[in-house]
């Protein structure tokens, strides 16, 4: 699309599916945008990508619904301008990624770009591909994670290349397991 790729705004009580396998653009704005401004419980989003490409973040999810963001990925996903994936959430639960083998994030100002500012919430990133800044510098920020009230959680079995900045309210857990690499050279990284 010249604007979005797809727009899908929900203000009901159900929950929200995206699915795509095939390949989304988005010229002018973001690949895919989701949104949910309902305060019902069950609220939840379920978002199954391909390759998404949008002009400012590849996917951005803004949520003001009681429920859990699950995303994963099997392609690539861009942000050219900002973050390959954006999530604003203000309620409670968890947000979910999980990346399959062979799948890139990759955006301007951060691959991924998580923000939840709310009461008993957190954060979970499992990652099998590849998470970089759109740059592919090591210096650049790869993940930047705010939870105001619980923990940022990264298992990585693939590449994640780039800074970490996670800010979690009661401590981050990053976990490097075997054969996965973090290439951080030059660069600060910050855990809450």
């Amino acid at each position: 699309g010249k604007a979005n790729g797809i727009y899908a705004d929900s203000s009901g009580s159900a929950q929200l599916n995206i699915e795509s396998t095939g390949t989304v653009t988005g010229i002018d704005e973001d690949g895919i945008y989701a949104a949910n401004s309902s305060s019902h419980k069950g609220n939840s989003a379920l978002i199954n990508l391909h390759n998404v490409e949008g002009g400012k973040n590849g996917i951005r999810v803004s949520y003001t619904g009681i429920g859990s963001i699950s995303i994963s990925t099997t392609g690539t996903v861009t942000g050219k301008q900002q973050a390959g994936i954006k999530v604003e959430k203000n309620q409670p639960e968890v947000i979910f990624l999980y990346m399959y083998k062979d799948s890139i994030v990759q955006g301007a100002t951060a691959a991924i770009d998580f923000h939840s500012d709310s009461t008993a919430n957190s954060v979970r990133i499992t990652n099998n591909g590849t998470i970089r800044n759109i740059s592919t510098r090591s210096s650049d920020t790869a993940i930047r994670s705010y939870v105001s009230d619980g923990p940022n959680t990264i298992h990585n079995y693939g590449l994640i290349r780039g800074t970490v900045v996670l800010s979690g309210a009661i401590g981050d857990y990053f976990n490097n397991n075997e054969g996965a690499t973090w290439d951080t050279a030059g660069g600060s990284n910050t855990f809450g």
